[in-house]
């Protein structure tokens, strides 16, 4: 087994990122052909990485050009790489996770899997009381008061008097927590007194134990889950089958998928929106296997006075994905 943070591991990795922005795939595919059924473990290493940044480029290049059946092969394509080929056991969980997950959605993969988090869900016997009130980034007014009864979840921190809810949960990504968060006494105190709860999703350590982890879903450099999916699995796993109200997710449909509520690191100081980083970070996620994602979720939760968000939902992933080509300008990728 590779050790990924030795020195040869890096001087592999530092040689496959030259090639593959210098050299085109045919030559590529000669240099690399011969060495797939190698048994030495760092030539094999340079077989999977190099193999494993030409999927991820022409991906790129499907999805920067609206081609999104042929993005989504070269993701299957990639998923049986690493499952083939990797020898990091989160690699390979996120591998299993994206096929069952396409898999469910009759994008038939023929690859037998079993997915941990399937199995998860589906062993969920608890029933909770609980109503959860889930306000996103475009919701176009603050927390409506008529769901005071129900339990308020947040993405992030917002100027709004929430004290009249039921109790609040904040969920915070890591990126969000250790740049305006982490080194923050003042503001640390402030949500610590607003929020009832405050969960970081990260996969690194967190310093400040009044926070804590939240359960991560599967993610590599394939693909992870955005902040829905990470609530919706998360409220799931601590509390069984739940009641919820959705209001301003609308898996980035609309030109600006944040409204002025919502303090979002893809708004300039100008104001204006960046969609050339909202289209990386969707790239680099994956819309189509979040979209699938949260719409697995969904069947294992009572979704209520959520129309808007439900019509998304029964979209077809063909309908989703057109009609968010439409929306995002993916050749900024390019």
């Amino acid at each position: 087994m590779i050790q990924r943070n030795k020195t040869n591991s890096r001087a592999v990795r530092f040689i496959c990122k030259l090639l593959i922005k210098n050299v085109n795939k045919n030559f590529l595919n000669k240099i690399i052909t011969p060495l797939k059924k190698s048994r030495n473990s760092l030539i094999k290493y340079f077989y999977y990485f190099l193999n494993s940044l030409i999927f991820e480029r022409e991906y790129i290049y499907y999805l920067s050009r609206n081609q999104f059946s042929k993005s989504i092969e070269k993701k299957i394509e990639w998923a049986k790489l690493i499952l083939n080929f990797s020898d990091e056991e989160y690699e390979k969980l996120t591998a299993t996770h994206y096929l069952n997950t396409i898999n469910q959605n009759n994008m038939k993969t023929s690859y037998k899997i079993n997915d941990y988090v399937e199995n998860e869900l589906t062993n969920i016997t608890n029933i909770s009381n609980k109503t959860f009130y889930l306000y996103g980034p475009n919701t176009k007014k603050l927390p409506n008061i008529k769901y005071k009864n129900c339990i308020l979840v947040l993405t992030k921190h917002i100027d709004a008097n929430i004290d009249k809810f039921q109790d609040s949960i904040l969920f915070l990504n890591y990126h969000y927590y250790s740049t305006k968060i982490q080194n923050n006494n003042i503001l640390k105190k402030e949500i610590l007194k607003k929020y009832g709860k405050i969960y970081i999703s990260s996969l690194n350590p967190i310093k400040d134990k009044e926070f804590e982890h939240s359960k991560m879903l599967p993610g590599s450099a394939i693909g992870s889950s955005m902040a829905l999916g990470r609530i919706l699995y998360n409220l799931l796993i601590k509390n069984g089958i739940f009641d919820c109200i959705i209001e301003g997710y609308d898996l980035y449909l609309s030109k600006t998928p944040y409204s002025k509520y919502y303090p979002s690191l893809m708004r300039e100081k100008n104001n204006i929106f960046n969609e050339r980083l909202c289209v990386k970070s969707l790239a680099d996620h994956d819309p189509l296997y979040n979209f699938l994602i949260v719409r697995n979720l969904i069947n294992y939760i009572n979704c209520i006075k959520s129309t808007d968000f439900l019509k998304i939902l029964n979209m077809s992933q063909d309908e989703y994905l057109e009609k968010l080509g439409k929306v995002r300008d993916f050749s900024l990728l390019k």
